[in-house]
């Protein structure tokens, strides 16, 4: 196998990862309407959304913008969840 396509076998794997641990955040979301889970849900599928365009369409070039824009996503949506989560009401 040559380093691009363990580097694309990686890629997918951990796409795949991401998609799986949203889903496991969503279903404790499900059972207990805590919103923190849900904005964790919500980012790792962003995630998995980042690993397969970077997978898929770009290859090697992981500097292009609409990359980070998508890694940017997940960030905020994970600081803003946790920031909501600590807000005193």
């Amino acid at each position: 196998m040559t380093s691009d396509a363990l580097n694309q076998l990686f890629r997918g794997g951990t796409a795949t990862a991401c998609l799986a641990a949203g889903v496991f955040f969503l279903r404790f979301y499900r059972t207990s309407r805590e919103r923190l889970f849900l904005h964790f849900a919500l980012a790792l599928g962003v995630l998995a959304i980042h690993w397969a365009l970077l997978g898929f369409a770009w290859g090697r070039k992981e500097n292009v913008v609409p990359l980070y824009a998508t890694r940017a996503a997940a960030f905020v949506l994970l600081i803003f969840g946790i920031v909501r989560k600590n807000q005193v009401r």
